[in-house]
């Protein structure tokens, strides 16, 4: 079957989003810095840069050293993209959380694109340990609780006894998460273990966890974060895995292929 040359890449919609927020950020403050962006966004500094130049060409900003200034033409033309398999499988997790929840959001870049559709309206309370998530949320979101601990710099994201501890101390209607493997024997499995030790956490004090993936599920690694009866939906780019669909609806649990 021959690919669509015209389509965008996975990660477009979340450059789009990102664009949007900075013009937006440009528009009220009249001034923003590349390093404070690239903060903001978990992004290099780089990558803010050719979003500066991008929304210069469009008229949305004018570029400076170290950053962009309001225009005062500063209506941008309108961005759009066609669906692609992540923004749609970001809009079947969306579906799937309804109003006056307590979310969990992780620190994978799944979680980070439901944090960025999530709309105010829902009035929900969201959880995170990602400096990435919040940068993605909307700032009207009812209540957003930030988990502090020991930074992880790479993963944008804090793990360790005070995350834990705070965890400990909260309850979630659903756990949104991504970058975990299904274990048959195990459950839900990570390869790392201060993710898993968070996760496990957060886990035990959710009433169901939403996995999503654009890679493959099933597979072994060697830290726990919850058993298979935890685990309400699989929400997948991939067809399902027998295997891992068989266990799910032992424990009422669904897998959605998007």
């Amino acid at each position: 079957m021959s690919s669509n040359s015209s389509a965008p890449h996975s990660g477009d919609l979340l450059v789009i989003e990102r664009r949007m927020q900075i013009k937006d950020l440009i528009a009220t403050a009249g001034r923003v810095s590349s390093r404070e962006l690239a903060s903001l966004f978990c992004v290099s500094e780089d990558t803010i840069r050719r979003d500066l130049r991008a929304l210069n060409r469009a008229g949305a900003a004018f570029k400076v050293y170290g950053g962009a200034v309001r225009t005062r033409e500063a209506e941008m033309p309108p961005l759009s993209a066609p669906p692609t398999a992540a923004g749609i499988l970001v809009g079947a997790a969306i579906r799937l959380i309804g109003p006056n929840q307590s979310i969990y959001l992780d620190e994978s870049a799944e979680a980070a694109a439901v944090a960025g559709a999530l709309s105010p309206a829902l009035n929900l309370t969201i959880t995170t340990n990602s400096s990435c998530v919040l940068g993605m949320l909307n700032a009207q979101t009812r209540e957003v609780i930030f988990l502090g601990g020991l930074y992880d710099f790479k993963r944008s994201a804090t793990f360790g006894s005070a995350a834990i501890s705070l965890a400990r101390n909260l309850h979630f209607d659903v756990l949104v998460l991504g970058d975990c493997l299904v274990d048959i024997d195990c459950g839900l499995v990570s390869t790392n273990f201060h993710m898993a030790e968070l996760k496990s956490v957060v886990a035990e004090r959710s009433n169901a966890i939403t996995l999503l993936t654009t890679g493959a599920v099933l597979g072994s690694a060697p830290f726990m974060v919850a058993p298979v009866n935890k685990i309400k939906n699989i929400i997948s780019t991939h067809a399902p895995d027998e295997r891992v669909l068989g266990a799910l609806a032992d424990q009422g649990g669904r897998w959605e292929t998007v």
